[in-house]
């Protein structure tokens, strides 16, 4: 099903009628469609959702209903701070997952049954939910001991640490900035192509899209 209709599936009262729900290739010289090409979707405003052409389409029922509860958020301010976005993540993924759970008519059982989901592909769905939220907590957990390392997700439910730390942690840095270091390493934001460029998040929340902006970072 085509995305921007799988989203109308979920909404059927109209509540996201004022979302547009578009492909990252839709907008070539935005910065987050550029950079985002390795996640499911992506929100950074209460008025667009981008989407990944290429996410499995059991999988894009929930990643669309996790950034449906990112644009309710966002109609309270978007996050100033990496650990704000990991607090909004730790929000959002749970109510996501207590979604999928739901057995009422627009509940995510019930969608993925009335969709001709298997069972497999919804509890693969489910688990991308957990899975996401340990890791999460896990980022933001070895912020705060000022650790830099890469999770591994071996068997897809087990969040391992791996001993060796990947970054060295300054004296100076901020619990943020380390934040902002293992959710890069951990492919949880983007990274430039070139990769010398930093970004602040207000870059990751910006609805620029002209190309002074865009060239900026090395596209």
């Amino acid at each position: 099903m085509d995305a921007k209709l799988l989203f109308q599936e979920l909404y059927p009262n109209g509540e996201m009628n004022d979302v547009t729900v578009a492909s990252f290739t839709d907008n070539p010289n935005n910065l987050i469609a550029s950079l985002v090409t390795d996640l499911g979707a992506w929100t950074n405003a209460i008025d667009k959702v981008y989407y990944n052409d290429f996410a499995r389409e059991h999988l894009r029922i929930y990643i669309l209903k996790h950034e449906a509860e990112h644009v309710i958020q966002f109609k309270a301010g978007r996050p100033k701070s990496y650990i704000e976005m990991a607090n909004k993540e730790l929000d959002a993924y749970p109510a996501t997952q207590n979604w999928m759970l739901d057995t009422g008519n627009q509940g995510g059982r019930s969608i993925y049954s009335r969709l001709k989901f298997s069972t497999k592909d919804f509890n693969q769905a489910v688990m991308g939910a957990k899975v996401a939220t340990k890791s999460i907590k896990l980022l933001k957990k070895n912020a705060s001991n000022k650790t830099i390392v890469k999770i591994e997700n071996p068997d897809g439910t087990t969040i391992v640490r791996n001993t060796n730390v990947t970054k060295p942690v300054a004296s100076n840095m901020t619990t943020d900035r380390i934040l902002h270091e293992n959710m890069m390493i951990n492919e949880y934001l983007p990274a430039f192509k070139n990769g010398k460029a930093e970004y602040i998040i207000e870059n990751l929340y910006s609805q620029r899209e002209d190309n002074a902006f865009y060239e900026k970072f090395g596209y």
